[in-house]
């Protein structure tokens, strides 16, 4: 069967396909130094939202421009990649991190 061709379909083209954002969008540098602030207790937890609001303000509106049709907040409030797993699993212990993966 040629590359690009489904039985029964037939020939699929380039506009037929359809891609969308899922999870985090990468952070934009003025959130990442807040975040590190607030860690740090050099930034207040309200002035940490407020960096995040504006962040996912801005996101939104990119995202509307470019007409995605499901919006996502890229997850800026989210202070790690697994930052909900200890609360989704009964049981967990937290401790030392085997292998630091950072995430930005």
């Amino acid at each position: 069967m040629p590359l690009g061709v489904v039985p029964g379909v037939g020939r699929i083209m380039a506009g037929d396909f359809k891609a969308e954002q899922v999870g985090s969008f990468l952070r934009p540098p003025g959130l990442l130094e807040a975040r590190a602030a607030f860690d740090a207790g050099k930034l207040p937890l309200q002035k940490l939202r407020d960096n995040e609001d504006q962040s996912i303000l801005r996101l939104l509106n990119l995202q509307r421009e470019i007409g995605v049709d499901v919006a996502s907040d890229g997850e800026y409030r989210r202070s790690g990649w697994a930052s909900d797993f200890p609360d989704a699993v009964d049981g967990y212990v937290q401790g030392a991190t085997p292998i630091p993966l950072p995430w930005r």
